[in-house]
């Protein structure tokens, strides 16, 4: 399994990689709640995604990145977690922070927030709370550690979703799940892990990687309602 990134095209896709339609979930006042999975979309062994934004056939690329002149370079740098990450330690949790990936997907902001949560994590109660929002953070931005330093996980399987935000009306990225490698366009591969978002958009400023550039954009592609 590996997603590979085509210089100025698409996301090359190969070993079988399940594709689904998901959403981000929210309460009545917006509030994150859950990553659902909406369907399946049925895929081939290998397939391409489009990464510039502008296919008539989404999720899939129809080669319209070479009609807008779809300019692709990678520019997220090769560097993990742990190296861009700023650690916050609670009594029973430590919380690891790489700022860079946000996607803006909110599920760190609820009650009081994971950062407090884990400050306050002597309390059964806050611990889970932040466990739960750092395991729903889909960027993988958040990595929480037990008192060993191990890394609690949702155990994702190997698959990719298409990620939309209906509380805001907007599409978001692709959601890769269960330790995919992602490779640039000159054969380096990214750190391999279990939760990241990759542009789908074509706007972000930190490539492959999703920076919720979508958001400024107004990005909406339309897979939800087809």
């Amino acid at each position: 399994m590996q997603i590979t990134i085509s210089k100025n095209g698409p996301y090359l896709v190969s070993g079988s990689i399940p594709l689904f339609l998901g959403k981000i979930e929210t309460d009545a006042n917006g509030a994150s709640l859950n990553l659902k999975e909406i369907k399946s979309i049925e895929a081939p062994e290998s397939y391409a995604l489009c990464r510039c934004g502008h296919s008539a056939n989404k999720p899939f690329c129809d080669g319209s990145h070479m009609k807008v002149g779809f300019e692709g370079d990678t520019t997220a740098p090769h560097t993990t977690h742990a190296q861009q990450s700023k650690c916050y330690s609670g009594p029973s949790v430590s919380f690891y922070d790489a700022e860079e990936l946000c996607v803006t997907a909110r599920f760190c902001d609820r009650g009081l927030n994971a950062w407090t949560y884990t400050q306050k994590s002597d309390d059964p109660k806050n611990k889970e709370e932040a466990v739960r929002e750092a395991c729903l953070c889909p960027s993988g931005r958040l990595v929480i550690c037990d008192e060993k330093g191990d890394p609690l996980e949702t155990n994702y399987e190997p698959s990719i979703m298409v990620l939309e935000d209906p509380s805001r009306k907007m599409s978001s990225a692709y959601f890769v799940r269960g330790g995919i490698p992602v490779v640039d366009e000159a054969g380096n591969a990214y750190e391999a892990r279990n939760r990241q978002m990759i542009c789908r958009c074509g706007g972000s400023r930190n490539k492959p990687f999703c920076d919720a550039t979508h958001y400024q954009l107004g990005f909406v592609d339309g897979i939800a309602d087809s």
